[in-house]
């Protein structure tokens, strides 16, 4: 399932080159849908009910809903390739955290909505080498991080 893990997304390119794509930041965390180390750009339609999956839960803070999209080509072939993205900056949905009702229970209740600014720092010592690569179709863009890089509900834990 992909999730739609941030809006109003900046890449920010090698060379200074700056791109805000159009639409969500979508991530199949499981890797079903969409490989789990690639990130898409782009529109989809909300509909249908709600999602019942604890883990998008615990990342939005609240229930989300289903949606729908047609998926690219996954085989970057006919993508153009635009360079390699070290920094990313994109804004979180979420919802306000709610207080729990149990007396006893003084967990502190997260919550990862706000603004975010992600630096990659590639994966080999002081060269920077192994940093996401950003393709476009389109009006569709993707990132495709080396398959050591981990994406997870936390964001970007590596690189």
């Amino acid at each position: 399932m992909l999730a739609a893990k941030g809006y109003r997304t900046e890449l920010f390119l090698e060379g200074g080159r700056r791109v805000r794509p159009k639409g969500a930041m979508l991530h199949d965390e499981s890797g079903e849908d969409w490989s789990n180390t690639s990130v898409l750009f782009m529109h989809f339609s909300r509909h249908g009910g709600s999602v019942e999956d604890t883990l998008a839960q615990k990342y939005f803070g609240y229930v989300p809903r289903e949606g729908s999209l047609d998926l690219p080509p996954e085989s970057t072939r006919n993508w153009d390739q635009l360079g390699e993205v070290w920094k990313i900056h994109y804004s979180r949905p979420g919802a306000t955290p709610t207080s729990r009702t149990g007396f006893f229970d003084f967990r502190p209740t997260k919550n990862f909505k706000g603004d975010y600014t992600h630096e990659f720092k590639g994966g080999w010592g002081i060269f920077r080498t192994g940093l996401p690569i950003l393709f476009k179709l389109g009006s569709i863009y993707r990132l495709e991080f080396p398959p050591w890089s981990e994406i997870s509900w936390r964001g970007f834990v590596r690189p």
